[in-house]
């Protein structure tokens, strides 16, 4: 109420540039623009911190995760506000808020909440939500931000965790057991692979994207993965191993896995297109593809000549149960602009 008074003019006859619906959504617009800085590596409480690859997403409201429970029809027959992991300090007068990502039939929901951390204050860390309660899935003081994804109706739920290495942020992949309070994480093509996952099955069959590449830089090649939680020799399979060698897509990220192994993935092709001159130019695209399992092996078309492979994974073929054979069926759902993604 605050800010939004002082997008009034003090006195009646100033005059106005903007009204002030546009002076409020620039105000949101700030807000939810803000880095996290105070997550980063070198953050100095003192002096404040640089800036921030990742986004805080703050906002002018308190925004809570909530949960309906719907009959046949689609009528809400009961609904449930979500909480925070820890309550709002006093002197914190910014939003504090929760965040609902998916639900499996046992009305266990996954998502994010606010807390607060001893040395870099309010941070963003997986909150897996029991009874309308946010449970943190750790609070290891070396996890700074994260994320809970999904979750399966064996009640494990995946996501990552951010935490520190080598001087850079990198987002770790997990997956938590809600019914036993235990925490794996899990392991990526290499050891320092910023991973991600997104969706886990009811076979325990994990998706999401991850690094390939062993580099200094910030900004490495990702590819979308499979990853058999239930395999103790599992290693990461890269999706572009799993289609044919003359495939026209790159995989850069799986987003989702049903019960029969089926998976909706992000990838980016090459696409003929005429500029204003009426020449034919060729741009990077992205869209989305469905992969279904079939019969096969996994193929090294793809595979990179100096890529690393993780310290202790398992040298044998992934298993033929789901991943270990996706072939050629890949169906092109849509298309959309490809944007570059934001941590988050």
């Amino acid at each position: 109420e605050e800010r939004i008074a002082n997008c009034e003019p003090e006195d009646e006859d100033d005059i106005v540039s903007a009204p002030l619906q546009v002076c409020a959504w620039n105000i949101w617009f700030e807000t939810k623009s803000t880095g996290a800085s105070n997550i980063e590596p070198f953050y100095n409480p003192r002096f404040g911190g640089g800036r921030s690859s990742f986004s805080a997403r703050r906002s002018i409201y308190d925004v809570r995760g909530f949960l309906w429970q719907l009959d046949a029809s689609g009528e809400v027959i009961s609904q449930q506000e979500l909480g925070t992991l820890v309550p709002r300090n006093e002197e914190d007068d910014r939003d504090f808020s929760s965040y609902a990502f998916a639900v499996n039939n046992n009305s266990i929901a996954v998502g994010q909440s606010w807390t607060y951390h001893p040395q870099r204050g309010a941070i963003r860390m997986p909150a897996i939500f029991v009874d309308g309660e946010a449970v943190p899935v750790t609070e290891d003081e070396k996890y700074f931000w994260g994320s809970a994804k999904d979750i399966n109706d064996n009640n494990q739920a995946a996501g990552y965790l951010v935490e520190n290495l080598s001087g850079t942020l990198r987002n770790t992949a997990f997956i938590y057991d809600v019914d036993l309070d235990e925490l794996t994480m899990v392991p990526g093509f290499f050891t320092g692979s910023s991973t991600i996952i997104h969706s886990i099955n009811n076979n325990g069959m994990a998706v999401g994207t991850g690094e390939i590449e062993a580099t200094l830089s910030n900004v490495r090649q990702r590819v979308g993965f499979a990853y058999d939680s239930t395999d103790e020799a599992a290693e990461f399979i890269n999706l572009n191993d799993a289609i044919s060698c003359d495939s026209p897509y790159d995989i850069v990220e799986a987003n989702s896995i049903n019960d029969n192994g089926v998976i909706l993935a992000t990838a980016l092709k090459q696409q003929e297109y005429q500029d204003e001159s009426g020449e034919t130019q060729t741009r990077e695209v992205a869209v989305t593809i469905k992969l279904d399992p079939v019969d096969g092996e996994l193929n090294n078309c793809r595979q990179e000549e100096n890529q690393i492979e993780r310290e202790g994974a398992s040298t044998g073929l992934f298993s033929l149960l789901t991943l270990g054979s996706l072939g050629l069926l890949i169906t092109a759902i849509r298309r959309r602009a490809f944007l570059k993604t934001k941590k988050s």
